[in-house]
């Protein structure tokens, strides 16, 4: 027992200390893995510090090489938790965050965040952005992991965020029947 609790201890130690200095900045991606160079990460950060802006909603992305015993959820909870990520009062934000040791990912929402990016939004992102993580393409995956919390912010604050009810294909679906639409009425009067 006194092990485990000594794991503990010195589990959520680390965790302080590797985190506190990455926000003596306060950028709002944290590469603890160094799977960016300088300029890419310079890159990322802007891209997310812009989505953040324009919405009001941190946009966030984590990297790690280990979550030191903790399931990648959890760990990611507990980072944005001590963190100084999340904007107004209700801290909201969303973060992406990827372990390198576990070969998993986790996005982690807070306040608006969580209107915005549903359960079926995370795996929607998910999903858009796993090949470009497969591939080690890490500065266009967390890019693309901002674009689309910019496209699910933007429907939230329409008042209709996209959820199984409200899903991201139907929408790509009307607009592609609209397109055939437009092009065969098009055709027509040519």
């Amino acid at each position: 027992m006194k092990k485990k609790l000594f794991a503990l201890i010195i589990a959520v130690l680390l965790t302080i200390v590797l985190a506190v200095p990455c926000f003596a900045d306060g950028a709002r991606c944290v590469d603890n893995a160094n799977l960016l160079s300088p300029t890419e990460l310079e890159s990322v950060i802007e891209k997310l510090d812009e989505v953040s802006q324009k919405h009001g909603v941190d946009i966030c992305v984590l990297t790690t090489s280990s979550t030191y015993g903790e399931s990648v959820e959890d760990y990611a909870d507990n980072f944005y938790d001590q963190s100084t990520w999340g904007q107004g009062a209700e801290r909201d934000g969303i973060m992406l965050m990827l372990s390198m040791s576990e070969r998993d990912w986790y996005i982690s929402t807070c306040g608006e965040g969580i209107e915005a990016v549903t359960d079926y939004g995370i795996s929607y992102i998910g999903q858009q952005i796993i090949s470009e993580l497969s591939l080690g393409d890490y500065e266009e995956a967390f890019e693309h992991f901002a674009d689309v919390c910019d496209e699910m912010l933007t429907q939230a604050e329409s008042g209709n965020p996209y959820d199984v009810d409200n899903k991201v294909d139907e929408k790509h679906g009307f607009n592609l029947m609209g397109g055939i639409v437009s092009l065969f009425i098009s055709a027509m009067t040519a």
